[in-house]
C-alpha cells in the first residue's frame, strides 16, 4: 500500500509540475474581425463577398504577424499555402462556432510553429 501511495505521489507531482511549466497564453488586445465569432466566419466564408475576403485577410495577417513579431523562429505559414490555412480555420471554426476568430488564428499558429 505504501508503494502505491509513493507512486501516486510521484505521478501527481510530475503531472502538476508539468502543468506549471506550460506557457501561459498571452492576453492581447484584438481589433477588427478577430473579435467576431467562428459562427460569423463560417456564415461568410464562401460567400465571395467583401466580408469573406476581409475575414480571410485578417487570418492571413495574423499568421504573418506571428512570424514577423513572434518568437524568433516561429513561422506558422511555412510549408502551407493560403487555402490550406483557411481550410484549417474552416474546420476549427466549424468545431468551435462560439469561439472568436482570433482564437482560431492562435490555434493554427500553435499547431503549426515550424520552429
Amino acid at each position: 500500500m505504501r508503494h502505491r501511495s509513493l507512486l501516486l505521489s510521484a505521478v501527481l507531482t510530475t503531472h502538476l509540475s508539468g502543468a506549471v511549466a506550460q506557457p501561459e497564453t498571452k492576453t492581447i488586445t484584438v481589433m477588427g474581425v478577430g473579435q467576431y465569432s467562428c459562427g460569423f466566419w463560417t456564415a461568410f466564408r464562401h460567400k465571395g463577398n467583401t466580408q469573406s475576403l476581409t475575414n480571410a485577410q485578417w487570418i492571413l495577417g495574423f499568421v504573418t504577424g506571428a512570424a514577423a513579431y513572434g518568437v524568433s523562429d516561429l513561422d506558422p505559414a511555412q510549408g502551407v499555402d493560403r487555402e490550406a490555412i483557411l481550410a484549417w480555420v474552416d474546420n476549427w471554426c466549424g468545431a468551435h462556432p462560439l469561439e472568436v476568430i482570433v482564437t482560431a488564428a492562435r490555434a493554427f499558429t500553435d499547431a503549426h510553429p515550424h520552429r
